[in-house]
């Protein structure tokens, strides 16, 4: 679990910075 958040915060950090760019 430990490791699928990590993987996840990355993951959403790139999202939130196109999606933030864009939205």
């Amino acid at each position: 679990k430990e490791l699928g958040v990590t993987w996840d915060v990355e993951l959403y950090g790139e999202l939130l910075k196109i999606g933030g760019g864009k939205e």
